[in-house]
């Protein structure tokens, strides 16, 4: 178990190296990610059922996940005297970039620029995740999309990111 001050903390932690895809093949963390197993559990059907078919489709295989931040006892966007984040219960996870084998590097910017590509993992991110923000949802994200669990009244959904 994490014990954090405050709050913070997963009773059964896990370490997250590589999600196996259909095909067998691996798609890398990187760094490795430390959450729960229910976010685990939800990142690792995302990646296998939308991103890595997504990518596919771009003509390219998913090779690896550029992790920018899982458990982390703070409060929310890095501000102490904030709500604890997501991150603090190891509910949540940045992804900084999507690299694919022909070298592309995906990540929220050059993902600006590649619209059809964007608004297929944002959707995808969106229907399985509570949070999904990323670049126009706030300073904040600009650089990365941002994935959560938050549990919410009525289901909400909390999606912002162009």
């Amino acid at each position: 178990p994490i014990l954090g001050a405050g709050g913070c903390g997963i009773a059964a932690p896990l370490r997250v190296t590589a999600f196996v895809l259909k095909d067998g093949s691996e798609a890398r963390l990187e760094p490795a990610a430390v959450m729960r197993c229910e976010m685990a559990s939800a990142l690792a059907e995302w990646v296998r059922e939308d991103v890595a078919p997504i990518a596919a489709e771009s003509g390219a295989r998913l090779t690896r996940i550029a992790d920018a931040a899982s458990y982390d006892c703070r409060g929310r966007n890095r501000q102490a005297t904030a709500r604890l984040s997501e991150h603090a219960f190891g509910n949540a996870m940045d992804v900084r970039a999507l690299i694919l084998s022909d070298g592309r590097e995906l990540d929220p910017k050059k993902l600006a620029g590649a619209l059809a590509l964007r608004d297929k993992i944002r959707a995808s991110a969106c229907a399985r995740f509570s949070t999904v923000l990323g670049p126009g949802s706030d300073g904040y994200h600009e650089d990365h999309f941002h994935l959560d669990l938050a549990a919410r009244r009525n289901g909400f959904k909390l999606c912002q990111w162009n």
